[in-house]
């Protein structure tokens, strides 16, 4: 997210829109990266219930998982 965009409520909107999205197209769960030093990002993910999976990258990336809520909740914790 661009800074003058940040603290906006952009970021929960946009995962309720991929949730969304993901149930529309049967995804059970989903992958992403970001940068090791955007702990603010790292954060984020993590109060929507993504989990950190591994290091890729050479260190340059985290890897994070999240589950897909079938039900339409918009966190949802990996078991």
């Amino acid at each position: 997210m661009i800074p003058d965009k940040r603290g906006k409520g952009l970021g929960e909107f946009l995962h309720q829109y991929t949730q969304t999205f993901f149930r529309q197209h049967h995804v059970d769960d989903y992958q992403l990266r970001v940068s090791p030093s955007n702990e603010r990002a790292i954060r984020f993910y993590r109060k929507l219930g993504l989990h950190k999976l591994a290091i890729d990258c050479d260190g340059k990336a985290v890897r994070m998982i999240g589950k897909v809520d079938i039900k339409g909740n918009t966190r949802v914790g990996w078991p």
